[in-house]
């Protein structure tokens, strides 16, 4: 009987370790989207910071011509931006109307990275069960 619940015991910390992993995995994909998206914001920032270096008239740029090869050009600061909007579609717009884009979409992936922050504090509290749990059920079991 005894060794009917030492291998009952053994099964449920087995089980509960590989819960843990698979926590653990559910936790560094859910880092590293947070990760993404936080770097999409930055380049977001930087873009229109940009926007507004062209509006202020210091509409100088390194144009890219292809790899590792750019010319300096001017920009009209009248001139229209394009934009892609998704799907693989870019649409012609006005710096305004380019920024109000790009400024919805931050505030989108702003937004998603506080979900994920839950999602990461969920995650880690559930981890801490498990290992309190596995825990206890060691210290139950005592010296064998």
């Amino acid at each position: 009987m005894a060794d009917e619940n030492a291998m009952q015991d053994d099964r449920l910390v087995q089980e509960r370790i590989l819960a843990y992993r698979q926590l653990e995995e559910r936790m560094d994909a859910l880092v590293r989207q947070q990760a993404s998206f936080a770097s999409k914001v930055a380049e977001i920032n930087s873009t229109l910071g940009a926007i507004d270096e062209i509006a202020a008239g210091r509409g100088d740029a390194m144009v890219p011509l292809g790899t590792a090869v750019y010319a300096k050009g001017a920009l009209d600061t009248n001139a229209k931006l394009i934009v892609e909007v998704g799907s693989d579609v870019a649409v012609e717009r006005t710096p305004a109307d380019a920024k109000s884009i790009l400024e919805a979409r931050r505030k989108d992936l702003e937004q998603a990275v506080e979900v994920l922050q839950k999602d990461i504090q969920t995650v880690a509290m559930m981890l801490q069960g498990i290992e309190n749990e596995v825990q206890a059920m060691s210290r139950s079991r005592g010296p064998q």
